[in-house]
């Protein structure tokens, strides 16, 4: 594995150690016709964006009428739905292991929310050094998601990446709709939480390049 490759599978493995997960709020009705109200206001958490797949540093991202509808100089603008939300979580969480010297700063003021953990994140990127792109061979792909957790201004997306030489694994991103955009919460450093290995993806809903009829390609 080149360096480059060992030093993006460390950064994505330690954003993935640095973001928040938060604890779904559930609630009750008394009657059947508050049952059934609240029912046809549920948002829908599992139907997959409609996107197609551009390169990015020699990761595949989605890109749709969802999100993100700015990519220069970082991606970002997403829909406020479930779907917008999974969206920023994935690009969001690669611009933050492969944007290069002259791009991090942009990924922290449109991508990220302001908390320690942005700040931490910050100062940890500007001792790295990242350019050119990742080898193919090494290059994690996108393979599902799981919502956990979603209101009007908060969502938890539980993303899943298949990792050259690991396999599956899943770990908690999450998001906060604010200025008119959803941006990724990092956590502080010492809040512990790692991605996991999975056997399969059962309970996620299926995302990834493979999913789409349109051939993936360099987005301009």
């Amino acid at each position: 594995m080149s360096g480059r490759s060992v030093f993006t599978a460390r950064m994505i493995a330690g954003v993935c150690a640095g973001l928040v997960a938060v604890v779904g709020v559930t609630g009750c009705s008394s009657s059947d016709d508050d049952n059934q109200h609240t029912e046809q206001a549920q948002p829908d958490t599992t139907s997959a964006p409609e996107a197609d797949w551009f390169d990015y540093s020699g990761i595949q991202l989605p890109r749709g009428k969802q999100g993100p509808h700015t990519v220069d100089p970082v991606r970002y603008g997403y829909e406020h739905s479930p779907q917008g939300a999974v969206l920023a979580a994935i690009n969001t969480q690669a611009q933050m292991a492969l944007a290069d010297e002259k791009t991090y700063p942009a990924v922290s003021r449109h991508s990220l929310a302001p908390s320690t953990g942005r700040d931490q994140w910050v100062q940890g990127r500007s001792l790295a050094e990242v350019h050119g792109d990742l080898e193919a061979e090494h290059a994690p792909q996108f393979t599902g998601f799981r919502i956990d957790n979603y209101t009007d201004t908060d969502a938890l997306v539980i993303l899943a990446a298949d990792y050259p030489e690991v396999g599956l694994m899943a770990y908690p991103v999450q998001l906060t709709w604010i200025s008119g955009d959803w941006r990724v919460v990092p956590a502080p450093q010492d809040a512990g939480i790692a991605p996991v290995g999975i056997d399969n993806l059962d309970g996620f809903t299926t995302f990834s390049a493979d999913d789409t009829s349109t051939p993936t390609e360099q987005e301009k």
